[in-house]
């Protein structure tokens, strides 16, 4: 959805989340969007990749928080 990548990016741009943060958030939204364009139809490494992209983010937020 076009508001959590605006959300996402006006985070970015206050310096709460680093640049590679930014671009794993876009990278699941865009993976949601397809998601929901193929009716659900989601392979396994697709779904893998979500994942991979989820830990990123997770992990990128857990370290800017510790720091």
């Amino acid at each position: 959805m076009l508001v959590r990548r605006a959300l996402a990016r006006m985070a970015q741009q206050r310096e709460l989340i680093s640049q590679e943060t930014l671009t794993a958030i876009e990278g699941l939204s865009v993976l949601r969007d397809l998601t929901v364009l193929t009716d659900g139809d989601i392979t396994v490494d697709r779904a893998l990749e979500y994942v991979v992209l989820a830990d990123a983010v997770l992990y990128a937020l857990s370290s800017k928080a510790s720091s």
